[in-house]
């Protein structure tokens, strides 16, 4: 299930699965969840010029190599997913990123 794009939810994060059900409209409606996410969320809003830098393409990088994903939206806002069981100092690397000159 994606996450709402500007809506921290612990209820809906990123990876989790949900057991649905289609209703008379041709809607999808939520049943239960079967499956909680084992993803950390976190959403950012970084100009083009941060998100165009080598620091960010390395910290995208780190990213997928831990199994984890992004999100660009709207051509700034980052949606970033990395599982709850890997140690990574998301903090750390996006100091670097927001403190480009």
């Amino acid at each position: 299930m994606e996450t709402p794009l500007l809506i921290k939810s612990k209820l809906y994060e990123y990876g989790t699965i949900v057991s649905a059900k289609k209703g008379f409209d041709g809607k999808l409606w939520i049943k239960e969840i079967v499956t909680k996410s084992e993803y950390v969320t976190d959403v950012y809003c970084w100009s083009k010029e941060m998100i165009d830098s080598n620091t960010f393409k390395l910290l995208s990088k780190k990213i997928i190599e831990i199994g984890g994903s992004f999100d660009i939206a709207m051509g700034g806002i980052v949606s970033i997913y990395y599982p709850k069981n890997v140690e990574f100092n998301l903090s750390r690397e996006v100091e670097k990123i927001e403190n480009l000159p």
